[in-house]
């Protein structure tokens, strides 16, 4: 198990790896990073795809922040048709991006250990929106 933190005085992200050093991550945690990181940035490369197909549309055909005022949740007129708001798509691409952000974090801090190869360094680098392997300042979010 592992954990990031923020550096207050660098902004850095620090990965912290739960127990002692002889129980770093090794390669079958890197393969089931890696595994997790590729399917999940790759769903979202579909997010405009599944916009389309599960964020409720108001009349007008835009997408709406939150449930119209004039149905009432709990009522039999609300016509969702099982889509969400663009609120609620907002705060499952937010959690997305922070997964994303933390197992590419994960993977990059067992590099070393690992002997990970350069382009599974680069496309993690490339996966989490990192620039190089110590500047992560771009994701001031978490």
């Amino acid at each position: 198990a592992f954990c990031l933190d923020k550096n207050k005085e660098s902004g850095q992200l620090e990965v912290y790896w739960e127990g002692d050093d002889d129980e770093l991550g090794d390669g079958d945690d890197v393969e089931f990073l890696m595994e997790h990181l590729v399917r999940i940035s790759d769903l979202r490369k579909k997010k405009l795809e599944f916009e389309d197909k599960f964020v409720w549309r108001n009349g007008d055909g835009k997408y709406d922040t939150a449930l119209p005022e004039e149905l009432d949740y709990f009522g039999e007129t609300l016509q969702l048709n099982g889509k969400m708001t663009t609120s609620e798509w907002d705060a499952i691409w937010q959690y997305c991006n922070a997964l994303i952000l933390a197992l590419g974090a994960a993977i990059l801090s067992l590099a070393d250990e690992v002997s990970l190869d350069e382009s599974d360094y680069n496309l993690v680098l490339e996966m989490s929106n990192f620039t190089s392997d110590t500047d992560n300042s771009n994701h001031e979010e978490l």
